[in-house]
């Protein structure tokens, strides 16, 4: 699935692909199916910071809403039945975040809500599962309603999160950031991608300046053997809207690089990687 309502699907282990004949409006962040017939999708308003949740029992013939989360979008979808979803996702500015539960025939509550956006939700069962998200996120279950943080020891982003059984799990997420339990969040252990990216700093608003022209600096404080800075640009729906590569670094004494481009009038989520 994905943007202004592309869904597809293949009946041929993936060899094929074709584009459904019916699906929901607006960009499709999610999705999860519980067999070839019944699955949820996670479909997000294409102007304003609106989400709703989608059931279909019929390959997607058709689809019915059954949950509608407001001044908010839903980036993640796990189902392990019709009767038990679980949804996560939260403001676009990545101020609030949100992760709820309900299903078909029962009412939908909000399991957990604070101040960091959430990206992903797996569950191993009805009862043990694991959140990420901003800011090195990390919450978990253990009876299927509370959640609870786990110390991740990384200030990254979270992107997403894999679990095999309740005490072994993975994490990933920006700065190539690699997280591994195996005692059921007690401990995360931090790895890295073949590439380690250097530790960035940017200040959480840019200057804004007459014209729509916004001035980004950073500096990149530990550069070890060589990097390439990227900065992304994405507006409050979470797209991308610029993307500006820089030039090779060695390592040595600390620099700063500025940034300038021209945006419409809005919020925007600097990323530097």
């Amino acid at each position: 699935c994905g943007e202004d309502g592309v869904l597809l699907r293949s009946s041929d282990g993936g060899k094929t692909w074709k584009k459904a004949a019916t699906a929901p409006s607006g960009d499709l962040l999610a999705l999860d199916f519980t067999d070839a017939t019944h699955g949820w999708v996670a479909t997000n308003d294409e102007r304003y910071p609106n989400a709703r949740l989608e059931y279909t029992s019929d390959a997607g013939a058709h689809w019915e809403s059954h949950y509608a989360a407001a001044k908010a979008l839903l980036y993640s979808v796990d189902a392990l039945s019709d009767a038990e979803v679980w949804a996560a996702g939260g403001d676009p500015a990545g101020e609030a975040g949100t992760l709820v539960h309900g299903g078909l025939g029962g009412a939908w509550t909000t399991q957990w809500s604070g101040p960091q956006r959430l990206a992903d939700v797996t569950m191993v069962d009805a009862t043990h599962g694991w959140a990420v998200g901003d800011g090195g996120l990390i919450l978990h279950t253990g009876n299927g309603s509370t959640w609870t943080p786990q110390a991740s020891g990384v200030d990254f982003d979270l992107t997403a999160v894999s679990a095999v059984d309740d005490q072994t799990a993975w994490a990933v997420g920006d700065g190539e950031t690699i997280l591994r339990t195996s005692d059921g969040g007690a401990h995360w252990i931090a790895g890295h991608g073949d590439v380690v990216g250097p530790e960035t700093h940017a200040p959480k608003a840019a200057n804004a300046r007459a014209g729509g022209t916004a001035t980004l600096r950073f500096r990149v404080s530990d550069a070890s053997g060589e990097v390439r800075p990227t900065v992304k640009i994405r507006d409050a729906r979470g797209r991308l809207v610029k993307s500006r590569q820089f030039g090779w670094v060695t390592s040595g004494a600390p620099q700063t690089w500025s940034f300038r481009c021209s945006l419409p009038r809005g919020t925007y989520r600097f990323s530097v990687y």
